[in-house]
């Protein structure tokens, strides 16, 4: 979990306006919050808290407890934690495990909505692993072997002149590279290890949401067999109001109104 210090020195749940025994969730919600009041530049100084130890060090030792020798944020992209929560284009940190395509889908929203806050219940309709094969394909698990040409590993072992043998990284005929053989299919996703699904999701447009901004749910894309899902993400559009424009956090009204209004007799 990622929690940001926008002034040197003050505790970052003060910061974020939580408390201390905060959930994921309340987090994130609290982040949403601050990120519309806080342009990137304007941040200092960014703690990474990534799991429960760097969390509890701390509660414990406060700032200290995260600097480089005792085993905190160190090394780590100050900008990170604005890409894990709301994208942004930067690339994936090398670390992270290959996961699928990302999504994001425009959400127009009518600039009263933008201005008061909404929360906007939304289906997603998506691949899900299938719930009968749980993404092997095979009718029964029974159905799946290893691979005897390849013993597993995807890839063929050829020998090249006497005595020396060399690994090529190609994939292995008999399996396709996967290292499985399976023999029958599964009666409800056909093989395909997926199926259609419809998800729902509860989008909290918190007010004062700017045009442009991403709200992200993480791992919320198509789903697949052999990598985590992607991430999805609505990029809000804002709907032309028929008396107000905005420009950033103020609203304009143009009014015609005649000379006697101006000066009331």
């Amino acid at each position: 979990m990622c929690i940001v210090d926008v002034v040197g020195g003050r505790d970052l749940y003060e910061v974020l306006g939580i408390k201390r025994d905060a959930s994921v969730p309340e987090i994130k919600k609290a982040f949403r919050k601050l990120s519309l009041k806080v342009p990137r530049h304007a941040t200092t100084h960014v703690l990474v808290l990534s799991d429960e130890t760097k969390r509890k060090k701390y509660d414990t030792y406060g700032e200290d407890g995260l600097k480089e020798n005792g085993g905190g944020g160190g090394g780590h992209d100050p900008f990170d934690v604005f890409s894990q929560f709301f994208g942004g284009g930067r690339q994936r940190h090398p670390q992270e495990p290959s996961r699928g395509n990302d999504v994001t889908i425009p959400l127009r929203v009518s600039l009263a909505d933008l201005y008061n806050g909404k929360n906007v219940p939304f289906t997603v309709r998506r691949k899900t692993v299938c719930h009968h094969c749980h993404g092997h394909g095979a009718a029964n698990s029974d159905d799946i072997q290893t691979c005897h040409e390849c013993g597993g590993h995807g890839l063929e072992t050829r020998r090249v002149g006497p005595g020396f043998i060399q690994q090529f990284q190609t994939q292995c005929n008999k399996c396709g590279g996967k290292g499985k053989i399976v023999t029958s299919t599964c009666p409800v996703c056909g093989g395909d290890k997926t199926v259609f699904a419809d998800v729902e999701l509860d989008l909290d447009i918190e007010k004062g949401t700017p045009d442009g901004h991403e709200i992200e749910f993480e791992h919320a894309a198509d789903e697949h067999a052999d990598r985590a899902a992607g991430h999805l993400r609505f990029r809000i559009t804002t709907v032309g109001h028929e008396f107000f424009s905005r420009d950033g956090d103020d609203l304009y009204m143009d009014m015609s109104i005649s000379l006697r209004e101006v000066r009331p007799t």
